[in-house]
């Protein structure tokens, strides 16, 4: 194959990767060439290369229920630890059925009453209302209905 040929074959490829979108695998089959062979043609030719599509990664089942119930890690952390991103983690755990929890799950502070385990029992303080603070604001409402001229 002479060099005018070659040229028009690396137009060729180059046309069928920018303008047809083809993969460098699909090229490389349309000329019965390995991949790597057409990979390095059109790096060597200064074609801007496309990046690799992600893999679509799913994670087990198993691991999220460890991780998240079991040992109460937030869907940040996980993402973190198993290198993925947040989105992926909370999709999965939609996918898998596992309830997440609310976004102040970790600061919300809960009362007694609602820390409590079956069998346990707290004692409960009620409020004190001191009665001459009681009758002094009921009576300056009472004034204050008065003075406005609805009583």
């Amino acid at each position: 194959m002479n060099q005018e040929e070659q040229a028009q074959r690396l137009l060729e490829m180059q046309r069928l990767y920018e303008v047809e979108q083809l993969t460098v695998r699909q090229i490389a089959d349309h000329f019965g060439v390995s991949w790597q062979a057409i990979h390095e043609r059109l790096v060597r030719a200064g074609v801007p290369l496309r990046q690799k599509s992600p893999v679509k990664r799913f994670l087990e089942r198993e691991t999220l229920i460890d991780l998240y119930t079991i040992n109460n890690l937030t869907i940040g952390e996980i993402a973190q630890r198993l290198k993925t991103n947040y989105e992926k983690v909370s999709e999965e755990l939609d996918r898998h059925g596992i309830k997440k929890r609310s976004k102040g799950y970790f600061n919300r502070r809960y009362t007694e009453l609602e820390l409590l385990k079956c069998g346990e029992n707290v004692v409960i303080k009620r409020p004190t209302v001191d009665a001459c603070s009681f009758r002094d604001n009921r009576q300056r409402r009472t004034r204050i209905i008065e003075s406005n001229g609805n009583g």
